[in-house]
């Protein structure tokens, strides 16, 4: 069968074989539905999902045809995601024609071409072929030629070319020697001359066995135009260069010989100098003499210098690594993931020796001006440090780090690396004092955000692409933590009665507690009562729990991005923003002693607490048809309710129930606090009764008449009332989604709506308004009736904080007032100034100072 086949592609060459096939119609498939691990031992690099190949060979008139494809094709880090080939001829002595076609070529995770196609025909052992591959506007490149085999030679001939990088077109000189040339196995690549206007790639080279060398020369080439050639290195070059390099094979060993020169070299977008590089040969042509310099851009001041010699077998680099004032900014993006917006100088060293292909550094690298954001904390710190290098680690010395707030913290450790690679992180970050660990908004992570101070250490550890952040702490004053529990849009239903179906959503919750796989945290917090948990359940409402307790919690990230959480927290003091129907906005006070527990899923939270919102309706709702008017009228003075709402079991399915308490019924006789009682405990036997009682507070401000209370003649009454109540609520609504947009455009702008009305006295209207400045230490608040007749009345107070601490502070006003002393009808002014001083400690004891006839006489 191969004879035949050499046959068809060079006849002229080889004859067709006397011998004939057993069978006229010879077809051959092979199928691969999956690529099995045995194929590594004959298809090294190379790696298919699948492949299918058709053959089909007519004896009698010399027809073939031919398909292969695969998928997902590999070799080494170029790839595409199809890969076909087709053969077909029109019978013996007939050209072949081919197509080979590709989707795009990919290099490293990274497109290198859009298009990649080759076709043409073979005639008699002269492979004519076109070959076409575009990216964009970036790239446009067709190859024509030929590829001839006679002789046991292999050469190609490029006759026709178009080259366009960046919409500018290159020429490829032509010549009448082939282009590429394989020969008792040496591939030599001939004088490839590639020139715009003035630029000038000259390339000229071979490769084989003793044979390996390559030449280039530059002319005010631009470096950029070699960017869509390595778009898969993710770098990006700049600089005018000029000069020459040469790499040959002496004796087994690489020699180079250089002249370079390349103006505003930039790496990225940064501007790394003006680099030059000379390399001269000495000693027999087995060593080089190295000059390398940048000077100007980031890189300033840098130098290479030394001699490489080849006879020293064990040892051929003598080099010498220097700065003196470079700055580190252009290696960030070998740290991208860890750290970010990379600051400062570096003045190093370093001494190069040992084989080319295992440098030993040794030396000493000082870091000063350091200022660096980490990416996962968004916290940005500022320090130095001296780093001893060695062969194989960078040892941490004498280093430091102060966070925004001054506060330092010590840094020891080491990165280690094999040969440069593997490199595996151990810094610990001790002595933390009121250090600022976290600094991130919602946007930054998902998971949880927030700002922490803590004393305590902070460990760094592992490799490049499992970075595992530990930290062992004790929270601190300024602490907050938001955790969202929310999903991307608002239900607009009771908060505590509409809870989300664990069972049912549970892949929803898994890609809600999704993060960037790489980098690991475990947070250890024995949280103290100065930290603020916040549980956000909708954030466009404001519905959440704030709470400020003690207890240890763990919070984890591992290395697929899952979080989780787990310990308790003891609740000391908190509150709860409780919403309901997308209108009304309450704070419930949370009972000190109630807990919330994690042991794993954020979602699955055990909760346990009480809240509590204190309202002031009139009773006289209440007491609705258990007499005249008359006799309510002992009624309708406001007393103070606590409605409790008790959660306990799963945080998203908890246990619900209701309470009220009266703590005060001063403002009623006997008889009636007496049948009020009464009324309220047969409400509290129908739990139904009691839910409504509850509900009409929290929306309404205040009773309804009891579903067993007999309402004829009173319901005017009970709609004025009801009305107005509900009215007054509208302020606490407005109040809070006010300040939670304003909160959106300046955090520390709040803005108040209180409007108060009854059917027997005038309206109120209170706007009020606060603002932080000067980094929160100064406070401007006012207020004023913009309801009221003639003057408007106003109030204003401003605060200012002596102290960063708060302990000292100063306070002026100026408010308004009815002087009951008065007759309740004059509005007094009243303007003042103040001082305030507050310490805080542990312990109060008083020491007694000894009286003089306690004391023991003094020994002679």
């Amino acid at each position: 069968m191969a004879a035949y086949m050499q046959h068809i592609i060079y006849p002229s060459n080889w004859d067709k074989p006397e011998k004939p096939l057993l069978s006229k119609d010879i077809n051959l498939a092979i199928n691969v539905l999956s690529y099995n691990p045995v194929f590594d031992e004959y298809l090294s690099g190379l790696y298919f999902d699948s492949l299918g190949v058709a053959i089909n060979y007519n004896q009698q008139d010399g027809k073939i045809l031919s398909t292969a494809k695969l998928t997902n094709f590999n070799y080494d880090a170029v790839s595409t995601p199809a890969l076909s080939i087709n053969l077909q001829n029109g019978g013996d002595f007939t050209p072949i024609n081919f197509g080979i076609n590709t989707k795009g070529l990919i290099q490293n995770d990274s497109i290198l071409f859009d298009i990649l196609n080759a076709n043409g025909y073979i005639n008699d052992g002269i492979v004519n072929f076109e070959t076409t591959a575009a990216r964009d506007s970036i790239l446009d490149i067709v190859l024509g030629g030929r590829f001839i085999y006679k002789n046991d030679s292999s050469l190609v001939f490029f006759d026709n070319s178009k080259v366009n990088i960046y919409e500018q077109s290159w020429t490829l000189r032509k010549k009448e020697e082939p282009h590429i040339l394989n020969y008792h196995g040496i591939t030599a690549f001939q004088l490839f001359d590639f020139r715009h206007r003035d630029q000038i790639l000259f390339l000229d080279g071979s490769l084989g066995d003793g044979a390996d060398k390559v030449n280039v020369l530059l002319n005010n080439f631009e470096l950029d135009d070699l960017n869509p050639f390595i778009a898969g290195f993710d770098i990006q070059l700049k600089g005018l260069t000029n000069g020459y390099i040469d790499i040959s094979d002496h004796e087994g060993f690489p020699i180079i010989e250089a002249d370079l020169k390349v103006a505003n070299l930039m790496l990225d977008e940064d501007t790394l100098g003006n680099l030059s590089l000379l390399s001269e040969i000495k000693n027999a042509q087995l060593a080089v003499v190295l000059n390398g310099k940048i000077e100007g851009g980031l890189l300033n001041d840098m130098n290479i210098l030394g001699d490489i010699n080849f006879k020293n077998k064990k040892s051929p680099l003598n080099l010498k690594f220097i700065t003196e004032h470079s700055s580190i900014k252009p290696f960030e993006k070998y740290l991208d993931g860890l750290v970010s917006d990379i600051q400062g100088f570096s003045a190093t060293n370093i001494a190069i020796t040992g084989p080319l292909n295992a440098p030993k550094l040794n030396g000493s690298m000082q870091l000063d001006s350091l200022n660096v954001l980490v990416d996962y904390l968004q916290t940005r710190y500022t320090g130095n440090a001296t780093l001893v290098i060695d062969y194989n680690k960078f040892d941490i010395i004498n280093a430091n780090l102060k966070d925004r707030y001054g506060k330092v913290a010590a840094v020891t450790g080491a990165v280690s690396h094999r040969n440069f690679d593997n490199f595996l992180f151990d810094i610990k970050i001790d002595k933390l004092q009121n250090f600022e660990i976290l600094n991130t908004k919602r946007e930054d992570n998902e998971l949880f955000f927030g700002t922490a101070f803590v004393d305590g250490n902070l460990l760094v550890s592992g490799p490049m692409d499992d970075i595992l952040l530990q930290i062992n702490a004790k929270s601190r004053k300024g602490t907050e933590i938001s955790i969202p529990l929310d999903n991307s849009e608002s239900s607009g239903k009771l908060s505590y009665v509409e809870f989300i179906n664990l069972k049912n959503d549970e892949n929803e919750l898994k890609n809600t507690f999704k993060s960037a796989a790489g980098v690991r945290m475990d947070f250890n917090f024995e949280v103290t009562n100065d930290a603020s948990i916040t549980l956000i359940f909708d954030e466009l409402l404001g519905d959440k729990i704030e709470a400020s307790g003690h207890g240890n919690l763990r919070m984890e990230v591992n290395t697929y991005g899952d979080f989780n959480m787990y310990g308790g927290l003891t609740i000391d003091r908190g509150n709860y923003l409780f919403t309901a129907l997308d209108l009304i906005n309450k704070y419930f006070t949370v009972n000190p002693g109630g807990t919330l527990f994690w042991d794993g899923n954020p979602y699955n939270a055990k909760i346990d607490l009480d809240a509590i919102k204190r309202e002031y309706p009139i009773p006289k709702t209440l007491m609705t048809g258990t007499g005249t008017e008359e006799e309510l009228e002992a009624y309708n003075s406001a007393i103070p309710v606590d409605c409790y709402l008790k959660l306990s079991g799963l945080l998203f399915n908890p246990e619900v129930s209701f309470d009220l308490k009266f703590p005060s019924q001063s403002s009623l006789n006997g008889t009636a606090s007496s049948s009020l009682n009464t009324v309220i405990e047969r409400i509290k036997l129908d739990q139904e009764e009691l839910n409504r009682q509850v509900f009409a507070l929290l929306v309404l401000g205040t009773f309804v008449p009891p579903s067993f209370a007999n309402t004829s003649g009173q319901n005017s009454f009970v709609t004025a009332g009801a009305a107005n109540t509900g009215i007054n609520s509208l302020s606490d609504f407005a109040s809070s989604q006010l300040n939670n947009w304003l909160g959106q455009l300046d955090t520390r702008l709040q803005v108040g709506v209180d409007y108060q009305t009854s059917y027997q006295n005038e309206a109120e209207l209170i706007l009020s308004l606060k603002r932080k400045f000067l980094n929160d230490r100064l406070e401007v608040s006012g207020s004023v009736d913009a309801a009221a007749h003639g003057s408007r009345p106003y109030d204003i107070s401003i605060n200012y904080l002596i102290s960063e601490d708060g302990s000292i502070k100063i306070r002026g006003f100026q408010k308004h007032a009815n002087d009951p002393t008065l007759g309740n009808i004059t509005n007094v002014t009243t303007t003042g100034v103040g001082l305030f001083y507050r310490y805080q400690f542990d312990r109060f004891r008083l020491r007694r100072k000894k009286d003089k006839k306690d004391q023991l006489p003094e020994t002679p």
